[in-house]
């Protein structure tokens, strides 16, 4: 169901309208396995952050949606000023690995199954929160 292109220019349409550094700086879209694509922009304050990946995935979550296809995060490079794919950081991965098993992340080395991306995560939590969704 990967339609890459499509899911990029998702991404940065929503970065383009809510694009306001220092707050709003990455836009992400999660493709459920229905098609349906929601989009995220992070939230960064001084008492914490909620990435855009994690954003969106709690939009679905909320939705009562489970069942994940692909997901990718943009950011407007300061030197180009052109939007590009930034890679998920370490509490992502974590979070998505947990909740949604079996993604594709288009990452800048293309896309890549999320056990690809953590291939050594701590597992338990996964189970964990697997068993109590099924």
């Amino acid at each position: 169901m990967h339609n890459d292109t499509e899911l990029f220019a998702i991404a940065q349409a929503l970065l383009e309208q809510r694009h306001t550094p220092p707050v709003h700086t990455v836009a992400a879209a999660l493709r459920c396995q229905s098609g349906e694509v929601i989009s995220a922009v992070n939230i960064d304050h001084f008492l914490g952050f909620v990435c855009a990946e994690t954003a969106a995935l709690a939009i679905a979550i909320n939705r009562g949606i489970y069942d994940f296809d692909s997901v990718v995060a943009v950011r407007k490079n300061d030197d180009t000023d052109k939007i590009e794919i930034v890679d998920m950081c370490g509490k992502c991965r974590q979070i998505f690995h947990d909740y949604a098993p079996g993604i594709t992340v288009l990452t800048t080395n293309g896309s890549q199954a999320i056990e690809h991306i953590l291939p050594h995560a701590y597992i338990h939590q996964r189970t964990k929160i697997q068993r109590a969704i099924k």
